[in-house]
């Protein structure tokens, strides 16, 4: 399941549920390496590809895809365990 499927729709949600789901983020970002941070920002907010952060950190674009395939892992696991606590 992808990391966009564990994550509410943010036109549903009220501000109160929006501000949940934004700490709930910034906890599951929390989860992660700063080098697994980095990346992700990279890749999705500044829209770079994984062959240009690979040069940037002098690795194959496989590694990069890798990198962010765990870090993603990581907070959709993150993710699925606070949206099923009680409460």
């Amino acid at each position: 399941m992808p990391l966009a499927e564990a994550v509410a729709d943010l036109g549903a949600l009220s501000p109160e549920q929006a501000a949940l789901l934004a700490m709930d983020l910034d906890n599951a970002l929390a989860q992660l390496t700063p080098r697994q941070r980095e990346i992700l920002v990279t890749r999705y907010i500044a829209g770079e590809s994984c062959a240009e952060i690979g040069q940037r950190f002098n690795r194959t674009e496989q590694t990069i895809s890798g990198w962010i395939r765990e870090a993603l892992r990581i907070m959709k696991t993150y993710l699925e365990e606070v949206s099923f606590e009680p409460g």
